[in-house]
């Protein structure tokens, strides 16, 4: 028999409001009363399924998601899924998140949630894109199906973005830039109040400088990468920092400006890499920039 996790409902329950900056009062307005939201909360108490079916609706989310959240096997085994094939995603490891999501597939994943069900389509289609098992135009087709079928209650979805930033990439990849540049501008038109949306919202910036660098468009390049300098700085954040000075630095290279001021954002980025111990940057910096760098400034 399964363990209901009211605790781990309530808690999703709790961030979502404060997500959406709503009161419990707003939040239980034709639905229930304030305290049954605060013990709903707290995992006082299970809400019926009329309940919880209406807050769904309040917190753009679908019932299903939060059924998954109560069945505590279900839950652990989604998020040990989906930590997985980020992982396998970060190292590029496209053959083995194709055979996971391929075995999937195969289950019936709507039993797990909308928002598992298409974070599993999106890496069947990426992996399936990039081990050449697809044509790329295929793949974009299947990504923006899945963003077209979505829940029309859930406007803002994280991962929806998520998923346009790879329909963007893939864009940029086939040079088709200018599908490309208007994917990025979307994405970058939203506002998700979650602390990891402002780390994302700074990929993307950085994403469309090197599409910009890539049209030869080194100007507007140079102008999304300032912004994204500067919104590091008010986060105070060395998130992809110092991929943006070098980014910066290869962009003015093709526009002749002043040496000295490539050489200043090279170094920049030689900084923040020593900071982040990231030595393979130092190292390609150091053999491919080399004019630019007088060893003797630098304290590595």
């Amino acid at each position: 028999m399964l363990n209901l996790n009211m605790d781990r409902l309530g808690e999703e329950i709790y961030n979502l409001r404060k997500h959406y900056k709503m009161s419990q009062k707003e939040l239980a307005r034709g639905i229930c009363s304030q305290a049954a939201i605060s013990k709903i909360e707290s995992g006082e108490c299970f809400p019926s399924i009329d309940t919880l079916y209406l807050i769904s609706i309040k917190l753009r989310v679908e019932v299903t998601y939060f059924i998954s959240l109560l069945i505590q096997e279900r839950n652990g085994y989604v998020a040990t899924t989906i930590e997985m094939i980020d992982k396998l995603s970060t190292n590029k490891q496209y053959d083995e998140i194709f055979e996971i999501t391929n075995f999937e597939r195969s289950n019936n994943l709507k039993l797990y949630g909308y928002q598992y069900e298409q974070f599993i389509s999106w890496n069947y289609y990426l992996s399936s894109y990039y081990l050449g098992f697809m044509d790329y135009l295929d793949v974009i087709e299947n990504l923006k199906q899945l963003l077209s079928s979505k829940n029309l209650l859930d406007q803002d979805n994280y991962q929806d973005l998520k998923i346009q930033n790879s329909i963007a990439a893939i864009y940029a990849e086939n040079k088709e830039y200018a599908n490309s540049y208007k994917c990025y501008e979307e994405i970058l038109s939203k506002t998700i109040y979650i602390d990891s949306f402002q780390k994302f919202r700074i990929k993307v910036m950085y994403n469309l400088s090197k599409v910009y660098t890539l049209d030869q468009k080194y100007r507007e390049a140079l102008n999304v990468i300032d912004d994204a300098i500067d919104f590091c700085r008010k986060l105070e954040s060395f998130y992809i920092l110092g991929q943006l000075y070098y980014q910066k630095g290869v962009c003015q290279e093709n526009l002749d400006i002043n040496e000295n001021e490539i050489s200043a954002n090279y170094k920049n980025a030689i900084f923040i890499f020593e900071l982040t111990n990231q030595r393979n940057y130092i190292k390609h910096i150091l053999e491919k920039k080399n004019e630019f760098i007088n060893l003797n400034d630098l304290k590595l």
